[in-house]
C-alpha cells in the first residue's frame, strides 16, 4: 500500500475550517474508487466531437481558472461527429474528447453520477447534447453525456518546493 502524501498546513487548516473534516477523512472519500484516465494514448480520434452550436461563449466561463463559479442557468452545447459515427458505436464510451478547448472532455452520466457522490460540491455538471452529422450515416442524439464547470478547487502543489517542466 502506498503511504498517503502529507498535506501542507494550508490545506489542512482548509479542510478543517471549511469542510470540517481531517486529511484522513478527505482520503476516505477516494477509498474503492479508480481514478478516470482522460489521456489515453490509444484514443480513436474518429470520435472526436467539434461544437455546433452553444448559447455560452465558452472560452473562459467553462472550467477557467479565473471563473470558479457556477452558471446561472442551464446552457444550451450541442456537439457532433464529423466523421461517420453510428450511435451504437458511442453509447457506452465513459468519456469522448471534445475538439473544442473549453470543452476538452464529456463524461457519460454513470460517471458524473459516481464523481457527485465522491465531491458534490466541487463541480457543477453541464449537459451536452451528442449529435450524428455526417451527411451519409443515420443521424442520431445522445443526452447523458455531460462536461464539468469547476466551482471549487484546492491547491494542493507546494510550488516554492516543486520543479515544473512545460513542454
Amino acid at each position: 500500500m502506498i503511504a498517503s502524501p502529507k498535506p501542507s498546513k494550508k490545506l489542512q487548516k482548509y479542510l478543517q475550517s471549511e469542510r470540517n473534516i481531517s486529511w484522513e477523512q478527505y482520503l476516505q472519500r477516494f477509498i474503492g474508487t479508480k481514478p478516470i484516465e482522460l489521456c489515453t494514448t490509444n484514443y480513436p480520434f474518429h470520435m472526436q466531437l467539434e461544437l455546433i452550436e452553444s448559447e455560452v461563449e465558452l472560452i473562459g466561463k467553462l472550467s477557467s481558472k479565473y471563473s470558479l463559479k457556477r452558471f446561472d442557468r442551464q446552457y444550451k452545447i450541442i456537439v457532433g461527429f464529423k466523421e461517420k459515427i453510428r450511435k451504437e458505436a458511442v453509447n457506452n464510451v465513459p468519456y469522448l474528447r471534445c475538439n473544442t478547448t473549453a470543452l476538452l472532455h464529456l463524461l457519460r452520466k454513470d460517471i458524473i453520477e459516481q464523481m457527485l457522490q465522491i465531491c458534490p460540491d466541487d463541480f457543477e455538471a453541464v449537459p451536452v447534447q451528442i449529435i450524428g452529422t455526417y451527411k451519409e450515416s443515420m443521424p442520431f442524439e445522445l443526452k447523458d453525456y455531460y462536461t464539468i464547470n469547476v466551482v471549487k478547487r484546492i491547491k494542493a502543489i507546494d510550488e516554492p518546493r516543486s520543479e515544473f517542466n512545460i513542454s
